[in-house]
């Protein structure tokens, strides 16, 4: 956060009102995201040893490492809660809107980190893309300038990108203390439970030909 502040906020002078809120409201979500699809992509892979002796179904792989990075991203949200108060934004009835978006955030991420993780091992060198991937998203998702600096014209299509959405949602919530827009987190939310579900369908589909590639 030090280096991001002192590149975007002090060097390039972004001229955002209370940078280091508005950095960490944006940075925060954004790496539970990536660190989730970071660990998940390659799973199946190195479950490979476990899958083939008990027989342990795959999806059980990426389920439990986006677990474990879900419960890693607790405390930082409890420390980006804290900062908040101390930078002069407590707590107000617009958290509860908290709920919702992390619990539409994580079924993103469980559709996306699934997903990758059942092409990985039919596709390997694809897991060389992935850092790359991540890192584009991180400098296209307004985590160090807001959408409104975007030509309006082109707003609507940068808040397609999920993870831009959420990250607008996370600040109305955080900075701008207002509703986020709820029609759309619905929209979302049945999208990517849509999407959970097909690859569930998938996993099932493919259980017992996981056991046969990963071997490759």
């Amino acid at each position: 956060m030090v280096v991001f502040y002192v590149v975007f906020g002090f060097l390039l002078n972004r001229g955002v009102e209370n940078f280091s809120s508005f950095l960490l409201t944006g940075l925060i979500p954004f790496l539970w995201f990536s660190k989730s699809i970071s660990c998940s992509s390659n799973s199946i892979i190195v479950g490979k040893p476990l899958m083939l002796k008990v027989g342990i179904p795959s999806i059980f792989f990426p389920t439990v490492s986006l677990l474990q990075t879900a419960l890693k991203q607790i405390p930082a949200l409890v420390l980006l809660l804290g900062f908040l108060w101390t930078q002069g934004y407590p707590p107000n009835v617009h958290w509860v809107a908290l709920f919702p978006l992390i619990f539409v955030q994580a079924l993103i991420i469980a559709a996306i980190g699934c997903a990758t993780a059942a092409v990985i091992p039919f596709l390997r060198d694809l897991v060389y893309l992935v850092p790359t991937a991540l890192t584009f998203l991180l400098f296209v998702s307004g985590i160090f300038y807001s959408y409104k600096d975007i030509p309006a014209e082109w707003q609507g299509l940068f808040l397609l990108n999920p993870i831009a959405f959420l990250l607008k949602c996370y600040r109305e919530i955080f900075l701008d203390g207002i509703w986020p827009d709820m029609t759309t987190l619905s929209l979302w939310c049945l999208a990517s439970t849509v999407v959970c579900f097909l690859v569930l369908l998938g996993y099932g589909r493919l259980r017992y030909i996981f056991p046969r590639v990963v071997m490759e």
